[in-house]
C-alpha cells in the first residue's frame, strides 16, 4: 500500500514478485496530498491522511481491491489549524501526529463515522504550520506512547481510551423521500453535520449526557430532539421533516458560474463562486449523476473564488451545486467532452 502525494492518491500494489510489481488499483484521497496509509487489524479497512491544513484522515473499504469504497472521513476538532502527519492504527482506535497540534486519537470503531476522543499537546509557543510532532508509535507491550515532536523532542504518553457515543440516522420529508444537505446541530457546542444523498447522517461525541439537537433543512420546518449520548452506545433517531409553508424557502443569494461547459480532460472545469453572506456552518461544492448520487464533494473554505474540478470525472454529463449550511445555490449542468 503506497502514497502518491502529489497525485492524489493511494495505490494497491501486488508484489508478490519484487521484481515486477503489478498495481491492482488506487483510489483519491479528499484532500488530494496522499500522505501515509495504514491498515485496520483485519486488512479490511485502509486508513489515509492527506498532509494538508485543514486535511482529512479518510477510511477505505479495501476488502475487495478491485472495488475501493470511501466509507468516512474525519478531521481534528480544531481542524482550521490542523495538519494531519502520519496515522497508525491499534485496535479500534487511531493514532495520528498533527504536526503544531501534537497527538490525537479517533474512535474508528465504525470506520464510516470516526470521532476524536482524546489529544495531547506536544507543542510550545507559536510553531509553523509544519512544526511539531511528526511519528507516534502505539505498540509498546507497556500501553506508552511514543511521540517524536521536531522541536520539543520525545513525548512518552499514556492515554486513558474510551469509546465514543454515537448518532446517526436518516432525515426524510412527510412523504418518505430523503432529505439532502439536512443540518443536524448539536445546540451546546453549536457543533453541525448535514445529510448525504440518501439523508443519512453519522456524527457523535466523546463525551456522556443529555445532548439538544436540532433538526433542519431549507424549506422544511426544524425538529428538535434531546439524545442521551452514552459511551460505546450507537443512537438511531430517523427523523420527519414536514414541509414550511411560510413562504420563506429561497434559494441562497449565491453567485456560481462553470467555464468552461463543456470542458476537457486538458481544460478543467473553473467553478467561480460568491456567497453574498458569510459561510454558515460548512459550504460544499457537490457534483451529482443525473440521478442525484452525489460524485464529488469539495469543501468551500472562504466567501469566494475560483475551485478547479473535474479531473477524475469521466466523460459525461452531471449537475453542479454549491450549498452554505443549508442553504443551496440553483443546479448547473455541466459536460465532461
Amino acid at each position: 500500500y503506497g502514497c502518491a502525494d502529489k497525485n492524489g492518491r493511494f495505490l494497491i500494489v501486488d508484489v508478490k514478485d519484487p521484481a515486477a510489481p503489478k498495481e491492482i488499483n488506487s483510489a483519491e484521497t479528499p484532500n488530494r496530498t496522499t500522505h501515509n496509509a495504514w491498515l485496520s487489524d483485519d486488512s479490511q479497512t485502509l486508513f489515509t491522511t492527506d498532509e494538508k491544513l485543514s486535511a482529512f484522515i479518510t477510511s477505505f473499504d479495501i476488502s475487495d481491491t478491485k472495488n475501493i469504497q470511501l466509507l468516512g472521513k474525519v478531521r481534528a476538532d480544531d481542524y482550521q489549524s490542523a495538519v494531519p502527519h502520519n496515522a497508525t492504527v491499534l485496535g479500534d482506535y487511531i493514532f495520528s501526529s498533527y504536526y503544531n497540534q501534537g497527538v490525537m486519537v479517533f474512535d474508528a470503531s465504525f470506520p464510516e463515522n470516526m470521532i476524536e476522543v482524546a489529544s495531547y499537546s506536544t507543542c510550545e509557543g507559536s510553531m509553523g504550520q509544519f512544526d511539531g510532532a511528526w511519528g507516534i508509535y502505539p505498540y509498546l507491550p507497556s500501553g506508552n506512547i511514543l511521540v517524536s515532536d521536531m522541536n520539543t523532542g520525545l513525548h512518552i504518553i499514556r492515554v486513558d481510551l474510551k469509546k465514543a457515543s454515537y448518532l446517526s440516522g436518516t432525515v426524510r420529508d412527510d412523504v418518505g423521500s430523503p432529505i439532502f444537505n439536512a443540518q443536524i446541530h448539536f445546540k451546546d457546542d453549536k457543533s453541525s453535520v448535514y445529510t448525504d444523498m440518501s439523508g443519512i447522517y453519522k456524527t457523535g461525541k466523546n463525551t456522556d449526557g443529555m445532548r439538544s439537537v436540532e433538526v433542519s433543512a431549507l424549506g422544511y420546518e426544524s425538529v428538535n430532539m434531546d439524545v442521551n449520548m452514552r459511551s460505546g452506545v450507537l443512537n438511531i433517531r430517523d427523523v420527519v421533516l414536514k414541509k414550511d409553508d411560510s413562504g420563506n424557502s429561497a434559494q441562497m443569494e449565491t453567485y456560481v458560474k462553470a467555464y468552461p461547459n463543456p470542458f476537457y480532460a486538458d481544460r478543467l472545469l473553473n467553478v467561480d463562486y460568491s456567497f453574498k453572506e458569510g459561510i454558515d456552518g460548512a459550504a460544499y461544492l457537490i457534483i451529482m449523476d443525473l440521478s442525484g448520487r452525489e460524485l464529488y464533494r469539495e469543501e468551500l473554505y472562504a466567501c469566494s473564488g475560483v475551485v478547479v474540478v473535474g479531473k477524475e470525472l469521466p466523460k459525461g454529463t452531471y449537475l453542479l451545486r454549491v450549498f452554505n449550511g443549508a442553504l443551496y445555490s440553483r443546479v448547473i449542468k455541466i459536460v465532461k467532452a
